[in-house]
């Protein structure tokens, strides 16, 4: 059912939750998504519950994510289900609290990456990972036919705060990495908390393990921020590495779920070459299978089989919302990893967690004793072909979004979909990619990096994206 709203001579939806569902998640403006929509949907995602269960509930700085967490919330417990509040923590520690406690299901309030004037609100099951599409469609039925169970004020529960979460992951994560090996390594870090949640937990992680910190972008906004990281973020990233002859630079989302990495000498590097890296450690000290996305680096592959060993093996899969997770409880995965920026770590957590992976990085580097840069140029064994373009104005952000937007290509060339990848975007076609990043020297600056099974086919994929780059700047 579609309910139209005038207000003002806008033209607003309600109560449409599926025109605005995006790979599992419920992604929409504040036009699409309006208050009394989140106070329904937690009065719906609270009768899909039973009685008296507890769901954790988090959000990101941004005051849209706030509002709406407030809302749904209130809906939440007029079905008599209890609210533990995480008020402003990043997802990982969500999930991992839901995981390790037995929540029954956890929700996170936060905005889209390159698109400032989105809220998503993701949901996870009782194990910390988020829904099936046919649990989601479930919770979705009740919305729209409004048959939501209520309970008198008798039987609502009040909130509770999540006293001591926060601690209890920081203890939980820092007993799953070498943390002797960290410590005595005396690393300078440069993080950069995309004025999210994860300013209040990882700085302090890393003091623990005598991990020098430089921290940017680590501040509660006051006003509704730029989505970060950007172009300009990215390249203020890599100076400051380079600045305070720093070991390791990383940007997180807002979420603190995903990262990208700079090293010790102020160079992006993709999350293909970072999975490259993090799977040959992995892969040489344990058993399992590798779960990867389609369309990341068939480099990866390469390095696993280059290793020749007996029970590690690369199973792919199409990189939608708790697709790869899924996947590792089924195969019994020891690791996974996304072009997206996501990485997983099966014995820590059920989905993706910045944090984890940017200490699993510098485990790597003061176990084998050398920096970023050479150990990952070591696992390129795949030719790539690199391309720059200079974008006048600043316009890198507009225009990962104008390619993120882009639904098909030249039909020959086989375009599948694009990928945000944190630092920019990629374009997938059937027989290779092309990644399209901001310069780690200068944000009007773009680099370009094409991989395909042939070289006629990387030629033209690359052709055809700069194509529309060039197109995208003349207009």
């Amino acid at each position: 059912m579609i309910i139209d709203i005038e207000i003002n001579g806008d033209h607003l939806m309600s109560n449409s939750f599926e025109s605005i569902i995006q790979d599992n998640r419920i992604v929409g403006s504040y036009k699409q998504i309006l208050p009394e929509d989140a106070a329904l949907l937690g009065a719906a995602v609270g009768t899909w519950l039973k009685n008296k269960a507890t769901i954790a509930i988090a959000r990101d700085f941004r005051i849209d994510s706030r509002m709406m967490k407030r809302a749904f919330t209130g809906g939440l417990m007029s079905t008599g289900v209890s609210a533990l509040d995480f008020h402003g923590s990043p997802t990982p520690l969500l999930q991992f609290y839901i995981r390790r406690f037995g929540a029954d299901a956890g929700v996170m309030f936060t905005s889209g990456h390159y698109e400032d004037d989105k809220t998503s609100i993701r949901i996870f099951d009782e194990t910390g990972a988020e829904l099936t599409f046919k649990k989601l469609n479930e919770i979705l039925e009740i919305y729209k036919n409004k048959n939501i169970r209520r309970v008198s004020p008798a039987e609502m529960i009040n909130i509770e705060d999540a006293t001591g979460a926060t601690d209890v992951y920081i203890e939980g994560i820092k007993n799953v990495i070498d943390r002797e090996s960290i410590a005595n390594s005396n690393f300078k870090v440069v993080i950069d908390c995309a004025l999210g949640p994860t300013s209040i937990v990882f700085p302090s992680i890393l003091n623990d393990l005598n991990v020098e910190v430089i921290a940017i972008n680590s501040f509660n906004p006051k006003i509704i921020p730029k989505s970060l990281p950007n172009s300009e973020s990215l390249v203020s990233l890599a100076k400051t590495v380079i600045a305070n002859d720093a070991n390791l630079g990383v940007a997180f989302d807002v979420e603190g779920g995903r990262a990208v990495f700079c090293d010790e000498k102020g160079k992006l590097r993709s999350s293909d070459s970072v999975a490259a890296g993090l799977v040959s450690y992995i892969a040489d000290r344990s058993l399992g299978d590798i779960i990867l996305s389609e369309s990341i680096s068939k480099n990866v592959d390469m390095m696993v089989e280059k290793m020749d060993k007996d029970g590690v093996k690369v199973i792919r899969v199409r990189d939608y919302p708790g697709a790869i997770a899924s996947k590792i409880r089924e195969e019994g995965g020891i690791f996974g990893a996304s072009d997206t920026g996501s990485f997983w770590a099966p014995a820590f957590t059920v989905d993706s967690d910045g944090m984890f992976v940017a200490l699993k990085v510098l485990e790597v580097l003061s176990k084998l004793n050398q920096p970023l840069s050479s150990y990952l140029d070591k696992m390129r064994l795949l030719p790539m072909k690199i391309k720059s373009i200079e974008v006048k104005n600043n316009l890198n952000n507009n225009l990962f979004a104008y390619l993120e937007e882009i639904v098909a290509y030249e039909k020959d060339l086989q375009f599948k979909y694009n990928i945000d990848i944190l630092s920019g975007t990629k374009v997938v076609f059937t027989r290779g990619w092309v990644s399209v990043y901001a310069s780690h020297q200068d944000s009007k600056i773009i680099n370009l990096v094409a991989e395909a099974d042939d070289d006629k086919v990387m030629n033209n994929i690359l052709k055809s994206v700069i194509d529309k780059i060039q197109k995208f700047i003349a207009n």
